[in-house]
Parts: structure tokens; C-alpha cells; sequence
């Protein structure tokens, strides 16, 4: 199945660098306050997705080294779709027993929208090296979100190949809107992969095990700008990392 899902996504299409001297708000948790604003989550997501992004940041946990993310610009093709290409880089330095012969990895996702009158958040399908993966209906992002929202965004089924035949397992995305400063918010976007290669309902993945969680999070500021400022995974098999 495929795993370490970017977001830079659609995941991966990240922003920004790591924490910098002026980001507070993460270095001082008790600085955090709850913003009484509402935040456009899907129209910064399409700003997002139009313009290069890049993010390197450290990596902490089962294994040290680098992590980093970046994506094109939105790109239109024939009239027919649009997309972006993302990457994502792992480079890691050393892994601790029993992941030491974990190596370093790079991965592309390209992400396409297949009606250009549609925004670029609302892909219906995207790739992944050579596997296709499908969101099952357009992801939806809120559009007022406020301190304390939470809730689905889409479930995508992922693809064995580049045809959707043979299903390889399924993912969840979600988010969650948490305490920044008084004119910004974290979009905590979290995905989950599930082990099931026969899943066709609404929900009936959630019974099977959880392979993997993502968690993104992203500084949502005034004028509907993003930068992503961490990103976590945790693996079933008990592998963690933190970058930041």
C-alpha cells in the first residue's frame, strides 16, 4: 500500500521553512491563545497549491537527518486538468534498533484536478510514482473554521498501479483547528492509512488496522496564507519521526 502520503500533499505542497526566532507561539506553549477569527481553510489551500513551496526541516525520533518537501506551481495541461507535483526527501543520518537499516527515501506525487472550472483543491485523483489513488468525493476543506473544529475532509482509495483495479488500502483525512495567536490558527491536517484492500462503504475501513498517522500542521494566518511549521508520523510497527 502506499505509505507517507504528502499531503506535501495536495502534501504534500508544502510552504514555508521550519520554526523560525519568531515563532513563538510553538516555543512557548502557555503564549498560545485562541483566535475569535474564522479562517478560510479551503481558499488558503488553493493558494497554496498555485504557487513553489519549499520546507526543510529536522528530523527527530527513530531516526535524525532531514526532512524536505516542496511541490510545483499549478500547472494547466491541454485545457483538459491541472496539477502540482510534489516531492518529498527523507534523508536520515542515523536510526536507532530496530530501524537501523531504514534509508533515506525520495518520493513525487502529482496531484490532478480533471475539470479546470473546478479549484485545484477539489482533485478527484492523484498519483503516486506509478499507483493511482482516488478520493472517493471532492475533498472539502472548511471554509470557517475556528479553535476547536475538527472534521473530515476526504477518504481516498489507493491504487496497486496506475489504473484503479486492484485497491492497495485506503486513507482517511481529517483536521483539526488549534490554538496559534489571536490573528492565526495551526491546521492540524491528519492522515491515516488503513490495511484494507475491500473497502466500499463510508466507514467500514475504520474496523481494520491503522497502518500509519500523519500530522501536518500549518500556521494559517490573515489574507488566507499557510506555512507548514511541523509534520509527525507514527507507524504500527512502532517507528517515529518528528520533523520541525
Amino acid at each position: 500500500m502506499k505509505l507517507e502520503v504528502l499531503t506535501v500533499m495536495m502534501v504534500l505542497v508544502l510552504s514555508g521553512c521550519g520554526a523560525s526566532d519568531d515563532d513563538w507561539a510553538s516555543k512557548d506553549p502557555s503564549a498560545k491563545v485562541a483566535s475569535a477569527q474564522s479562517f478560510d481553510i479551503a481558499q488558503t489551500w488553493t493558494n497554496f497549491n498555485l504557487d513553489p513551496q519549499t520546507a526543510s526541516m529536522t528530523i527527530s525520533g527513530s531516526c535524525t537527518g532531514t526532512l524536505i518537501l516542496s511541490n510545483t506551481s499549478a500547472m494547466t495541461v491541454s485545457g483538459a486538468y491541472r496539477y502540482s507535483q510534489s516531492s518529498v526527501n527523507r534523508r536520515y543520518t542515523t536510526c536507532v534498533a530496530p530501524f537501523i537499516a531504514t534509508v533515506s527515501a525520495y518520493s513525487t506525487v502529482a496531484y490532478f484536478n480533471y475539470s479546470t472550472a473546478v479549484p485545484l483543491l477539489k482533485n478527484v485523483r492523484y498519483t503516486y510514482g506509478t499507483t493511482t489513488n482516488v478520493w472517493r468525493s471532492p475533498a472539502d476543506f472548511p471554509s470557517a473554521a475556528k479553535v476547536g473544529d475538527s472534521g473530515l475532509i476526504g477518504v481516498i482509495d489507493n491504487y496497486t498501479t496506475a489504473s484503479p483495479v486492484t485497491k492497495a488500502g485506503v486513507e482517511e483525512w481529517t483536521y483539526a483547528i488549534e490554538m496559534d495567536t489571536a490573528s492565526s490558527v495551526m491546521f492540524n491536517l491528519i492522515v491515516k492509512a488503513y490495511n484494507t484492500t475491500i473497502s466500499t462503504t463510508a466507514t467500514d475501513y475504520l474496523s481494520v488496522r491503522v497502518l500509519q498517522t500523519e500530522q501536518y500542521r500549518y500556521r494559517v494566518g490573515p489574507n488566507n496564507t499557510m506555512k507548514i511549521l511541523s509534520y509527525d508520523i507514527e507507524k504500527s510497527t512502532g517507528f517515529k519521526l518528528h520533523a520541525q
